[in-house]
């Protein structure tokens, strides 16, 4: 990504604090950045900023808006259908491939990633997010793929940045570390098929649990959520939302 020369530059920390705050939903969706405010936030040059700006944008998080700045992306139905389609299909072959490569050893490093969770508190939520995104990625780690890791790894963010818009609020941490530690169980005893049946039972309550939480949103007469976090826009510039 950085390979011209950029690596450890403002304009790479720049990036990688936008992308932390689309991803926590502290920039929420509709949001508007310009160079100038990544300038005074970063201490960056206005060149440096629109290279940062410019990578965020290849990437799909945030769009250019002609004599605006940039507008953050807002997921879509489709988008949520899709990520859990290929969180799916992925998921199921590195269970499965992890269930023929898992030593003893990493078989104990994950039952250890759990997080405390408690539905009042939204450190302890992001807490948990994040050690559910830890195991899954140490399972692609096992699973030896490099490329299918890092696959997963940018659908985990693309999931982390859904469900912190509110999406599965009602997140039961004892049901997740359950199917995490059955999981465990499968590819310690190198049954991959039933790993993989286990990956794709998990995908598919979450993704019940999102359309659920979109059901109730409808419902009310809204749209897909859109957290209220406060974060100051930029001077000048307006909140917009993608149509």
């Amino acid at each position: 990504m950085w390979s011209n020369g950029l690596a450890g530059t403002r304009a790479e920390a720049a990036y990688h604090e936008i992308r932390d705050r689309i991803l926590r939903c502290e920039l929420r969706p509709g949001m508007i950045l310009t160079e100038a405010r990544v300038v005074a936030d970063f201490g960056t040059t206005r060149a440096l900023a629109r290279t940062a700006l410019g990578v965020l944008a290849s990437e799909g998080f945030v769009h250019p808006m002609p004599r605006v700045g940039y507008i953050v992306d807002s997921p879509t139905l489709m988008d949520i259908d899709e990520i859990f389609d290929f969180r799916e299909v992925l998921e199921r072959a590195l269970a499965a491939r992890a269930a023929q490569r898992i030593t003893p050893a990493e078989a104990q490093a994950l039952r250890s990633i759990h997080a405390v969770f408690s539905p009042d508190d939204p450190d302890s939520y992001r807490q948990a997010l994040d050690a559910s995104k830890r195991f899954h990625l140490e399972v692609a780690r096992i699973a030896g793929n490099r490329r299918m890791g890092a696959m997963l790894a940018s659908l985990l963010d693309e999931m982390t940045r859904v469900l912190h818009m509110g999406l599965m609020l009602d997140l039961d941490p004892n049901s997740i570390q359950s199917q995490q530690a059955a999981l465990v169980d499968a590819l310690a005893a190198g049954d991959g098929e039933r790993a993989a049946a286990l990956v794709s039972e998990e995908i598919t309550r979450a993704r019940r649990q999102v359309q659920s939480a979109l059901e109730r949103a409808f419902q009310a007469g809204g749209d897909i959520p859109v957290p209220q976090v406060p974060s100051p826009l930029p001077p000048g510039a307006r909140q917009s939302r993608r149509p």
